[in-house]
C-alpha cells in the first residue's frame, strides 16, 4: 500500500515545491551574487534583472492604453467633471472676493510715488478729453435726467425737496427784498423803456428814467405785498416742485444748443482735470482707494452675474484644457514619468505591487504544480 501512495505524494510535493521556487525566482534574489568573480545563474531574479524593461512596458501601457488623449477628453466631457469644475471656479471666486482688495493692491502698489503720465503718457490730452466727452454724450443721449441719478440718491433728493421747498421759497422771497434784486428789476424795466424810446424818439431821457423808477417801484411793492400772502407761498412751492419734476423727467438731447454748450465746458474741465492728474504723484492712499473701488465694483458685478461668470469661466477653462491637451500630455511625458517612478521604487515595493495584482493567480500556479506532480506520480504506479 505504501508503495502505491509514495509516488503520487512525492510527485505532488516535488511539483508544488518546484513551482513555489519558480514563483519566488521571479522576484528573488533582489541582487546578483558572485562566486570567485563569476555571477551565479538566475541572480538576481527575473523581475529585478528585467526591471528596466518592465518599467518601460508599464509606461507604454499607461501612455498608449490607459491615460490617452481620447480617454481624458471623454472624461472631461462627463457632467460629473463639469460640475466639479464649476464648483472649483465658484470656490475660487469666493476666495478671490474675500481677498480681492488685497490682491488688487498687490498689483497696483508699485504705482505708489509714480505719476499717471508714467502709465498714460502726456500726449493727446485734448483727444482723450474729446473721446471721454463723446462717450458721455452717447451714453446720456435720449435718457431722462432721473435715469442718470442713482435710485437711492433720487429718493433722497425727493425727500429733501419735500422738506426744503418751503425754505427755498423763503429764500427766493428774501432775495427779492435785497438791493441787488431791486437793481435787477430796474435794469430790466429801463431796458424795455429804452426800446420804447427807440420806437418813439420824442420821449425825453428824464421821462424815461422817471418812468423806469416808478414802474420798478410798483413791481417791487407788488412783489412785497404778494409775497406776504400764504396762498402765494403755496403756489410758488408748487411751481418750484413742478419745475424740478419736469426737469427730472425731461430727456437729454445731445444735439441741442444747450448740450453743445455744456460739451464745450465739459471738454475744458476734463482737459484741466486730466492735465493735473497726469502730473500728480500717486500716494499710498490713492492706490488703496483705487484698489478698494475696483474690488467693490467686482463684488457688485459678481453679486448680480455670479452664475453666468461661473458658467462662462468653467466653459472657457474646459475649452483651454481640451485645446492644449496634446501639449499638456507631451509636456508631462507620461511614459518617462511612469518609467522613472517604477525604477525609483525599491524592488521590495515592486514585488508587493505585483503580488497585490496577481497573488491569487500565483497561488493557483503553485497548487497546480502540486496537482500535476500528483498526477504524474499516480501514472508511475501503472508502470511499477
Amino acid at each position: 500500500m505504501v508503495d502505491y501512495a509514495v509516488p503520487p505524494l512525492l510527485g505532488a510535493l516535488i511539483g508544488y515545491f518546484t513551482n513555489y521556487v519558480a514563483v519566488k525566482m521571479l522576484f528573488r534574489p533582489y541582487r546578483a551574487y558572485y562566486v570567485f568573480g563569476k555571477k551565479l545563474p538566475f541572480t538576481p531574479g527575473l523581475i529585478p534583472s528585467k526591471r528596466e524593461k518592465l518599467a518601460g512596458a508599464i509606461a507604454r501601457v499607461v501612455k498608449e492604453n490607459l491615460v490617452t488623449e481620447e480617454a481624458i477628453r471623454s472624461r472631461l466631457n462627463e457632467e460629473k467633471v463639469k460640475e466639479s469644475l464649476r464648483s472649483f471656479v465658484d470656490s475660487a471666486l469666493s476666495g478671490f472676493e474675500k481677498r480681492s482688495e488685497e490682491i488688487i493692491y498687490g498689483f497696483l502698489k508699485n504705482l505708489e510715488g509714480k505719476k499717471l503720465s508714467f502709465l498714460f503718457g502726456t500726449e493727446g490730452i485734448d483727444e482723450k478729453a474729446e473721446k471721454l466727452v463723446r462717450l458721455v454724450s452717447g451714453w446720456v443721449n435720449g435718457k431722462k435726467v432721473s435715469e442718470l441719478v442713482p435710485p437711492k440718491l433720487y429718493r433722497e433728493f425727493e425727500e429733501f425737496l419735500d422738506v426744503k421747498v418751503e425754505e427755498l421759497t423763503e429764500v427766493l422771497i428774501e432775495e427779492s427784498e435785497k438791493p441787488e434784486f431791486r437793481e435787477l428789476v430796474y435794469s430790466f424795466v429801463k431796458a424795455n423803456v429804452d426800446r420804447l424810446r427807440n420806437v418813439l424818439p420824442v420821449i425825453p431821457e428824464e421821462i424815461s428814467i422817471s418812468l423806469s423808477q416808478k414802474v420798478s417801484s410798483y413791481i417791487l411793492d407788488l412783489v412785497g405785498k404778494v409775497s406776504k400772502s400764504p396762498e402765494f407761498r403755496v403756489k410758488l412751492s408748487k411751481v418750484l416742485w413742478a419745475k424740478v419734476q419736469e426737469f427730472m423727467g425731461s430727456r437729454i438731447d445731445t444735439e441741442s444748443k444747450v448740450w453743445k454748450g455744456l460739451e464745450k465746458v465739459l471738454r475744458r474741465v476734463v482737459e484741466e482735470v486730466l492735465g493735473s492728474l497726469l502730473y500728480r504723484d500717486l500716494s499710498r492712499r490713492d492706490v488703496e482707494f483705487v484698489s478698494g473701488e475696483i474690488s467693490r465694483l467686482l463684488s457688485l458685478f459678481l453679486k448680480e452675474h455670479r452664475e453666468e461668470v461661473v458658467e462662462r469661466v468653467s466653459e472657457e477653462l474646459l475649452k483651454v484644457v481640451e485645446r492644449e491637451l496634446p501639449v499638456i500630455l507631451n509636456s508631462l511625458d507620461l511614459e518617462s514619468l511612469v518609467r522613472n517612478k517604477v525604477n525609483e521604487l525599491p524592488i521590495e515595493e515592486v514585488e508587493g505591487l505585483i503580488l497585490k495584482l496577481i497573488s491569487e493567480e500565483l497561488k493557483y500556479i503553485t497548487l497546480m504544480g502540486g496537482v500535476l506532480g500528483f498526477l504524474i506520480g499516480s501514472l508511475q504506479i501503472l508502470f511499477l
